[in-house]
């Protein structure tokens, strides 16, 4: 899973603008409801700046028969005011 995005500096905070290219593969799988969104676009003191893409994807086996998993797939980035980007997925 793979998304781009702009980070810039306002004053003394950090800003999160312009997400775009939001993509995910995986074999076998289906895929569908993806989300890419800002959910804090500038950082304060105490909450970093923060963007998430999600997609919800179900996993088969070879034979298609039924899915061996299922569920939402997350990547989020955050960006707290000293400038530490951290990258979290499931």
């Amino acid at each position: 899973m793979e998304y781009r995005f702009d980070v810039s500096k306002s004053g003394s905070q950090w800003k999160i603008s312009n997400e775009r290219d939001f993509d995910y593969h995986a074999l076998f799988s289906k895929f569908s409801n993806e989300k890419l969104e800002i959910n804090r676009s500038t950082s304060t003191s105490t909450y970093p700046a923060e963007i998430r893409g999600s997609v919800y994807v179900e996993l088969f086996d070879t034979t298609w028969v039924g899915p061996i998993y299922s569920g939402t797939a997350w990547l989020k980035t955050t960006i707290n005011s000293k400038g530490k980007l951290t990258v979290s997925w499931n």
